[in-house]
Parts: C-alpha cells; sequence; structure tokens
C-alpha cells in the first residue's frame, strides 16, 4: 500500500510538471518554480490537484490511524480510508474529458470515476495477491494449498466484478468521447485502441486463472506455482494499459471533429477569467477552465 501510495504521490507530482512544460512550451528545469506553482495555484485544473495531493495525505494519515487504532475504530478507520482515496480518484475524473462532455456530463464524470474505482480494485488486488503468494511458501505445501484455494476464488470475485464495470464505463466513455470515426484518428482515439489491445491479454491470464489454475489448487502441488507466475506474468500486464491511459491528458478533445473539425492547440498559460482569447489558431478561449478542464 505505501509503495502504491508514493508512486501515486510521485505521478501526481510528475503530472503537474509534465502539463506545466505543454502549457508553457517550455523545458522541465525552466517551469520549476514560479510556472508550476502558478498552475497549481491559479487555475480550476491545479486547485483540483491541490485537493488531490491533500486528500492523498490525508490517506496516508488514515492508514497510519489504522495501524494503531483499536477493534472498536477499525472499521471507521478503514471507511475513512477508502472515502479520501475515492475522493483522491474524483478529483482526476474532475479534469477527464468526461467534464469536458457537456451535454451529459454527470454521466460521463460518473463512468470515468467508476471506470478509475474499479481498475484500482482490480490492479491493487492483482499486484496485492502477485505479491502475497510468494509469502506462503513458508507453510505446509498442504496448508498453503488450501489457504490459495480458499483466497483465490474471493480475488476472482473482485476481479469480475471490476472487469465488468471496466468494459461497461469504458465502452460508454468511448460511446460519449468518440462521436465520429474520424475522431479515432486523434490522439485520444489512439489511446483507446491501445489499451483495448492491451486489456485482451489480461483477460486472457485472467481466464487461464479462473479455468486452469482455479481447480486444481487443492490437488496439485505445481498449481500453486503456475499461479504464482501467472499473477506475475498479470501484474506486469496490468502495468501497460497504465501508460496509455496517462496520454489522456493530451489538450485535443477527441469530441472536436463533431462540432465543425476544430481542434484545440497547446495554450499559453492565463489566470482564470481571462478577458482575451489565449489560445493560438483559430481557437479563441476565454478562460483556462476551457482547457484545464479537458486535460488529465
Amino acid at each position: 500500500i505505501w509503495a502504491g501510495l508514493a508512486l501515486f504521490a510521485a505521478a501526481s507530482v510528475g503530472q503537474l510538471l509534465l502539463l506545466t512544460t505543454i502549457t508553457y512550451e517550455a523545458p522541465l528545469w525552466s517551469i520549476l518554480g514560479g510556472p508550476a506553482w502558478d498552475t497549481a495555484t491559479a487555475t480550476e485544473w491545479g486547485g483540483l490537484w491541490l485537493w488531490r495531493m491533500a486528500a492523498t495525505v490525508a490517506f496516508a494519515f488514515a492508514m497510519v490511524g489504522l495501524r494503531f487504532a483499536s477493534e472498536l475504530w477499525q472499521p471507521a478507520a478503514r471507511l475513512l480510508a477508502l472515502g479520501l482515496g475515492c475522493a483522491a480518484l474524483w478529483t482526476l475524473s474532475l479534469t477527464s474529458h468526461g467534464a469536458a462532455t457537456m451535454e451529459i456530463r454527470n454521466l460521463a464524470l460518473a463512468a470515468d470515476f467508476l471506470h478509475l474505482l474499479a481498475s484500482a480494485f482490480w490492479v491493487g488486488a492483482v499486484f496485492h495477491l502477485a505479491l502475497g503468494v510468494p509469502l506462503l511458501r513458508a507453510l505446509p505445501d498442504a496448508e498453503r494449498r488450501e489457504c490459495l484455494a480458499e483466497l483465490v476464488p474471493r480475488f476472482s470475485v473482485v476481479a469480475a466484478l471490476s472487469v465488468a464495470v471496466i468494459v461497461a464505463t469504458g465502452v460508454f466513455s468511448g460511446w460519449a468521447q468518440v462521436t465520429v470515426a474520424e475522431a479515432l484518428d486523434t490522439p485520444y482515439g489512439a489511446t483507446l485502441i491501445a489499451k483495448m489491445a492491451l486489456v485482451l491479454p489480461l483477460l486472457f491470464l485472467g481466464g487461464l486463472n479462473l479455468v486452469w489454475v482455479r481447480p486444481r489448487l487443492r490437488r496439485d502441488s505445481a498449481s500453486a506455482d503456475w499461479l504464482r507466475r501467472l499473477l506475475i506474468g498479470e501484474a506486469k500486464a496490468t502495468s501497460r494499459p497504465l501508460s496509455p491511459a496517462s496520454l489522456r491528458f493530451r489538450p485535443s478533445a477527441p469530441q472536436i471533429p463533431s462540432v465543425g473539425g476544430l481542434e484545440i492547440v497547446p495554450v499559453m498559460f492565463a489566470p482564470l477569467g481571462a478577458a482575451e482569447p489565449i489560445a493560438e489558431g483559430s481557437v479563441p478561449v476565454v478562460d483556462a477552465r476551457t482547457v484545464f478542464g479537458v486535460l488529465r
């Protein structure tokens, strides 16, 4: 959990720096300090980023409290940690493409949040199980197989529900964002196709675990080793769709072709409420929220 929390915080800081370099069209070293601070404090996107970092820090304190809480307060501490984790994910949804889909904004936001939440449950469960299975080697073989036979079905339930939510919300988001076939020729469209292609090996590995490995856990000692190998493969595979998913910060909205073929282009930073257009090219942008609302 702590490694994942540190990675999430580091990725959020990296996102801020990357977004600032794109906004200012400047190298990384030149945006440290003032430009990055302005992005974080003088834009709506930055405000949500600050809330995400605050929720992340609060989540860390909640996890520390959970460790020392009495049995009576354990459920409340878990709910608090879960709520803070959901709050951090919600800030990501508020800066997603779904937030810029004004016609169905509430549905798009809900779909994006559920997509993130299900992905977090699935990927978190995969890594947790992949890292936890080797720890069971200290147990006698029969006891280890019995433990895995009880644990894997629970994981399968979480994985199956998560995959169902991911597929449903992914299809909805694709329908909402890729409104015309030409949109597939945008960075968002290419990312969507890449994610779909990368998820297929995950489904294959998960199905192999469910259909072939799980029934053999109680009677075959070699099945535990196969489970470990497949889980490691699944953990590696789950990290790959995350890379193209991060490309969604690109400042071009995939639904643009449906409103005349216009394309949002990179813009220079301007405070919220700027009175003059700040976009280059033919698309006037009079408020930085218009730009930062479609960035992730």
